[in-house]
């Protein structure tokens, strides 16, 4: 990602309804599908400007490594905010990760796989990070033809589909805890604006952003899926979410 990306998301994660509605369903997930309850060893593997360091840090110990500098400062600033001692260091995938082999019960690599040429070895290289019967959490923008400006401007290698995602899971010896495609209520808006090429000039004509009536609304929409996502999985959405364990 630009320099420009990462300030943006600096500046919006706390607020922007896709941040904090993809946090509250992260939030549910580890609270009903990780077994293990008490002070998890936990590492974020592409924590970006650290937007999920509070939440993780909840549930245990947190440890995490970013590639880019700049993020990785601006990760550093939020730790310091947040008053949790979290261990920040600078790696990438897949032969930078900066940690020990066997050492966490759970991995979250959260919207980060697609940014990785090498995603299969990249995930052969973060199961070797968890214990046995450690937890991996992914969640991956959904549908190649969906491909748009954003993927560009965020240097995505790919989106995926379940299909496409099981196939680099399946190579690396993995028992499924849940799948499914996720923010699944707004997909034919979003579709819509995809297909009929209008993102451009959303973005072109759109304002800083504020949070403002627009921006709950689509939280609160998001949000009904956390409630949802407990009793079943979506058929389509424009995110998929993955929880996997170490066999």
């Amino acid at each position: 990602m630009d320099d420009k990306q990462y300030i943006e998301m600096y500046n919006t994660e706390t607020s922007h309804w896709w941040f904090v509605g993809r946090r509250k369903i992260i939030n549910t997930l580890i609270k009903n599908h990780i077994s293990i309850k008490n002070n998890l060893q936990i590492l974020e593997a592409g924590c970006g400007t650290g937007g999920n360091l509070e939440l993780l840090s909840n549930f245990g110990t947190l440890f995490a490594f970013e590639k880019e500098p700049g993020a990785l400062d601006k990760s550093r600033v939020t730790s310091k905010q947040i008053n949790k001692n979290i261990s920040l260091k600078r790696g990438s995938f897949p032969d930078d990760i900066p940690f020990d082999d066997n050492q966490f019960d759970l991995v979250c690599i959260l919207d980060v796989l697609e940014h990785i040429e090498d995603d299969e070895n990249a995930l052969a290289k973060l199961r070797s990070k968890l214990k046995p019967g450690g937890y991996l959490l992914i969640t991956v923008p959904a549908y190649q033809w969906l491909w748009s400006q954003h993927d560009e401007m965020n240097h995505h290698k790919r989106r995926y589909n379940s299909k496409s995602l099981k196939k680099v899971i399946n190579k690396n010896n993995f028992d499924y805890i849940k799948l499914s495609y996720f923010n699944s209520i707004l997909f034919p808006i979003a579709a819509f604006v995809r297909l009929l090429n209008l993102e451009k000039n959303l973005s072109n004509n759109q304002k800083e952003f504020k949070p403002g009536i627009i921006n709950s609304l689509l939280k609160n929409i998001f949000l009904i899926e956390n409630y949802l996502l407990k009793f079943f999985n979506f058929p389509f959405g424009l995110s998929i979410l993955c929880i996997l364990k170490k066999n």
